[in-house]
């Protein structure tokens, strides 16, 4: 090997040597920056109030990286925890170089049924099961069914006859596009079907009509405000339009 050609590789050994030191710095650089300016000082939490901010943070910040923003964001893309029970997704965002933001996004609870080891189910607008939990959360539509087949399972169908489920389906869709504060539905009683309205009990018979049935709630409902009783609209048709409120004594 010439001495020109030494001279040559020990330049490109210098310049390699000379682009990794200067990487090392950045690196340094930049650890240091996160170790000093962005060790997280507060945590917030926005999307639910079923769960604490103490309660998320120890759920979702667990490790040694979570003390600081920056680590914690790009990890928290990378390594996802596992939910709490109600809790859909979550997302861990940078308010601050010190501050972090839990945001959360809870499951649907449109309604909810006792199923049969006495566990509540969870359910969408769809009927579609989206939680089974011990814990009742009030808010929820409360519905029962005359036969539930078994326990459930979630991202399922409710376990309830396919009579039952259609005819759900249909309450649940009407009542939601009428904004109606239905508090519980009742898919087998002697009555047929009926729902809870504040202190009315408003009685609709059988699926029979049933769309026509729940759009003259529109027009009654407000009528009835503070009133408490029993709203009959059981025999209800195009043909018998006789609609009959027993106001409680």
């Amino acid at each position: 090997m010439t001495r020109a050609e030494k001279r040559r590789k020990t330049r490109a050994f210098l310049r390699v040597l000379s682009v990794l030191l200067f990487i090392a710095i950045i690196v340094i650089i930049f650890v240091l920056f996160i170790l000093i300016f962005c060790k997280v000082d507060k945590v917030t939490v926005k999307g639910t109030d079923l769960y604490t901010d103490k309660q998320l943070e120890n759920i979702y910040l667990t490790e040694k990286y979570d003390k600081y923003t920056i680590p914690s964001f790009f990890m928290s893309k990378i390594r996802h925890k596992k939910n709490p029970e109600f809790i859909d997704k979550y997302e861990i965002k940078i308010k601050a170089l010190d501050a972090l933001e839990i945001k959360v996004k809870e499951k649907d609870r449109t309604g909810v049924m006792q199923g049969k080891n006495s566990k509540y189910m969870y359910f969408d607008e769809k009927g579609i099961i989206t939680e089974i939990s011990k814990d009742y959360i009030d808010g929820s539509i409360v519905v029962s069914s005359g036969e539930i087949k078994d326990k459930g399972q979630i991202g399922k169908s409710l376990p309830i006859p396919e009579t039952d489920s259609r005819t759900l389906n249909v309450l649940i869709r009407e009542l939601k596009n009428r904004d109606y504060n239905i508090t519980s539905i009742n898919l087998n009683g002697d009555s047929g079907i009926v729902l809870q309205y504040d202190q009315i009990e408003i009685r609709l018979g059988t699926k029979s009509n049933l769309d026509e049935k729940l759009k003259r709630l529109t027009y009654i409902l407000p009528q009835l405000e503070n009133r408490a009783g029993v709203l009959h609209l059981e025999d209800w048709s195009e043909d018998n339009t006789d609609i009959v409120f027993d106001a409680a004594q």
